[in-house]
């Protein structure tokens, strides 16, 4: 968790601090260590069932947001849960931990309106270009995913020496071999198209 509540402000981890957390206000320590980025850490169990384990991945994503766009706590009926990246009524989540199938869908009924950027370094994709679009094949994929219903974009970190472009996901089929089409996205374009619905929505 990048960010706990002190006299009611959002504050960042720094070590030996402590604050409560924006959800349960239950108890939380920071954990400012030099292996894993800077956290805050419930002193009991997380109270966010969909917690995982925050990484330098996760992090840079969030930091291309505006502050109060983070980490932005929200409630239907009696659950609660913190979305990644909120803007306006859209929410982006980070994933790079492994998911069940059962937890996309619950995720995205929850969160309504939405989508995925999944940390793809180590999946195995043979592109295509096809000129108006890209194909692929998906040696070991991972078939949970074929239940996601809302926006998948595949973020493979330089390992398909696209570094700076999300690879959007249009189409999958599930056939053996696994394949599908869609599109190179630029990461710069893929923000700053939140960041302008901000902006609209600031001046409207």
């Amino acid at each position: 968790m990048m960010y706990a509540k002190r006299d009611g402000e959002r504050v960042l981890a720094q070590k030996g601090e402590k604050a409560i957390c924006p959800m349960c206000d239950g108890e939380v320590i920071a954990k400012c260590g030099d292996i894993n980025v800077h956290h805050w850490a419930h002193k009991a169990a997380d109270c966010d069932t969909w917690a995982e384990g925050e990484s330098e991945w996760h992090l840079g994503w969030k930091e291309k947001f505006p502050e109060d766009c983070r980490e932005v706590v929200m409630k239907r009926a009696d659950t609660v849960h913190r979305a990644d990246v909120r803007i306006l009524d859209f929410v982006l989540e980070f994933q790079r931990s492994p998911i069940t199938w059962e937890e996309i869908i619950e995720r995205e009924l929850f969160y309504e309106n939405m989508a995925w950027v999944i940390c793809a370094e180590k999946w195995n994709f043979d592109f295509r270009d096809k000129g108006s679009h890209i194909n692929f094949r998906w040696k070991h994929p991972r078939k949970h995913w074929w239940s996601a219903q809302s926006p998948v974009y595949l973020d493979f970190c330089g390992s398909q020496d696209e570094g700076d472009k999300l690879f959007f996901i249009k189409k999958v089929y599930g056939e053996i071999p696994c394949g599908g089409w869609g599109y190179w996205v630029q990461k710069s374009e893929f923000i700053n198209t939140f960041k302008r619905e901000i902006q609209l929505e600031l001046v409207s």
